[in-house]
């Protein structure tokens, strides 16, 4: 009678200890741990970003997209830096701020990771021709 006690003890000893390491198991404490710990968000990710002809970085809970438009059909580096085309640049990107700013805030409740940003980028070959970042609130002021 004793074994048997010992022997369920033991067994309810180790389905908490189970339990306690479960819930214990360390939470990601940013965006880029949360999407480096979930293959399945990395990969939508990545898809995404090939599919649009971007480049996508992550570091922290900073969401970098990148667009080059030196691949647009007759793009020039004197058209592309003029202040006609960032004017057009500029107005794109307010014009998406919403579609920016509800995206931090579904990557913050699927992740519950509080404090993402998005930065969203234009470029000709790699140098930088206007920036914008957003959090769920709108467009943040840099």
């Amino acid at each position: 009678m004793k074994r048997k006690s010992l022997i369920y003890t033991i067994m309810i000893m180790a389905l908490l200890m189970a339990l306690v390491m479960s819930s214990c198991e360390k939470k990601p404490e940013t965006l880029e741990e949360f999407v480096n710990s979930n293959e399945e968000s990395m990969e939508d990710i990545q898809k995404t970003a090939d599919e649009s002809g971007l480049k996508v970085d992550i570091k922290g809970n900073e969401v970098t997209y990148s667009y080059d438009i030196s691949d647009y059909d007759g793009m020039t580096e004197e058209i592309a830096k003029g202040d006609q085309m960032k004017k057009a640049l500029e107005d794109a990107l307010n014009d998406a701020s919403d579609t920016f700013t509800g995206l931090c805030g579904d990557l913050e409740e699927e992740s519950g990771i509080e404090g993402v940003t998005i930065k969203v980028n234009y470029t000709f070959k790699d140098e930088n021709l206007i920036t914008k970042v957003y959090d769920k609130s709108g467009i943040v002021e840099k």
